[in-house]
């Protein structure tokens, strides 16, 4: 089993700082999880959404219903979080962290590169 953890910290405006965890699992690689420790000590409040909600997230608004993902700044990716009625929290999260989070389950979900491929003179191929 393969999975992927990134911890960041983020800020929670106007200047608190909180622990976030993102996971991913190539049993469901559709998903990440995010957990965020409001606490010391107490469990995290976990959330999960699709991990393309992610990544477009880093380059304009998206989601809908109770999360959406959008640009901050050129540093900071805005996390808004909200259950039906209420706006939860806004976190801001390191843009880089995120974007180094998606590159490693992009990195474990490639395919394997088939055997016979190795075999191949590639220098031979591209001059030939």
């Amino acid at each position: 089993m393969s999975t992927v953890t990134r911890h960041l910290q983020a800020v929670v405006p106007p200047d608190n700082r909180l622990l976030v965890v993102l996971s991913w699992d190539q049993h469901d690689p559709f998903a990440v999880t995010m957990d965020v420790y409001v606490r010391l000590g107490l469990a995290p409040e976990r959330w999960v959404f699709a991990l393309d909600l992610l990544e477009a997230g880093l380059h304009g608004l998206a989601g809908e219903l109770d999360i959406f993902v959008l640009p901050a700044s050129e540093s900071q990716t805005r996390i808004v979080l909200r259950p039906p009625g209420r706006v939860l929290a806004t976190l801001l999260l390191p843009s880089t962290g995120v974007a180094a989070f998606l590159a490693d389950t992009f990195i474990v979900d490639a395919p394997p590169i088939p055997d016979y491929l190795h075999d191949i003179n590639w220098g031979e191929v591209v001059e030939g």
